[in-house]
């Protein structure tokens, strides 16, 4: 079965950066993000470039939210903007993880280059056959997106004319997705960023998901350095137990096709609510 590659038209990873601010600065405000955008590309049409090209390559990329009124980050992009608060490294080293982690799951690039010992033109025809396209011009364009935001991370890197990743690198990006250190942790910071919301709610239970995504990987950042992505966080709620003799969880499901709902045994949810027992 042939692999999906979406094409992420806007691949430039500074320019990404300074887009996912703009979203951080306008969340939920149409006009002023357009307006902000725009400014990043000199005045060029709003067609061709904010709905064309932003939008599409960032719901692609997973790191924004909603549409019209309601475009937002998700919690992977407000991960990215929390880290490049810090420096331009600590954004990239976000980016890398949420970036591998698709490719680990959906694309396996990264993969494939390890195990191929090709120069970049053969790599390329290999990888075609592999790719669902439209055609096979388009197949390489979207291969060749990828490879260039993957080299952009610095996870590969051209030898000889040959692409190869740079395995020193790939291990510090497997050592921040690695859950082991999390797992141990994930549900006092849970419960401590679910109480926070309850309080800021003025004491209503139902909490949106994609809301305590974001607290959540923002307080395994900023309290742990930790890199925490959505996937992560969704499979250690999941591990968790939802009855016990303190707490029951509930989850609520979405009214209608929503992005990004949780996915729990069989059903998908937009809501979670804690009922404390003791």
């Amino acid at each position: 079965m042939k692999k999906k590659i979406d094409l992420i038209k806007e691949y430039r990873i500074q320019k990404l950066f300074r887009i996912l601010e703009c979203f951080e600065k306008y969340p939920f405000n149409r006009d002023s993000l357009r307006e902000c955008v725009l400014e990043l590309y000199n005045g060029k049409s709003e067609k061709s470039i904010f709905r064309g090209m932003v939008i599409s390559s960032l719901r692609h990329l997973g790191l924004i939210l909603g549409y019209d009124l309601d475009l937002r980050l998700s919690a992977n992009g407000n991960l990215i903007v929390a880290a490049l608060r810090k420096s331009k490294e600590e954004g990239l080293r976000a980016f890398r993880a949420i970036l591998t982690e698709i490719d680990h799951h959906e694309i396996m690039i990264l993969k494939m280059i390890a195990r191929k010992n090709l120069d970049f033109d053969n790599l390329k025809m290999s990888l075609v056959k592999k790719i669902q396209a439209p055609s096979e011009k388009q197949a390489k364009e979207r291969i060749n997106h990828w490879v260039s935001m993957l080299m952009q991370i610095g996870l590969l890197v051209k030898e000889n004319e040959k692409i190869v990743v740079a395995e020193t690198l790939l291990s510090k990006v497997e050592k921040d997705l690695d859950s082991s250190v999390k797992k141990d942790i994930f549900e006092k910071i849970f419960f401590e960023t679910y109480n926070s919301i309850f309080k800021k709610q003025e004491n209503i239970p139902i909490v949106d998901i994609p809301e305590i995504r974001t607290e959540v990987m923002t307080a395994f950042y900023i309290k742990y350095n930790l890199i925490v992505t959505e996937k992560q966080v969704d499979d250690m709620l999941r591990a968790m137990k939802f009855t016990t003799d303190e707490y029951i969880i509930s989850l609520g499901r979405a009214m209608g096709a929503e992005e990004k709902l949780f996915k729990y045994e069989r059903d998908y949810y937009r809501t979670i609510s804690v009922r404390f027992l003791k």
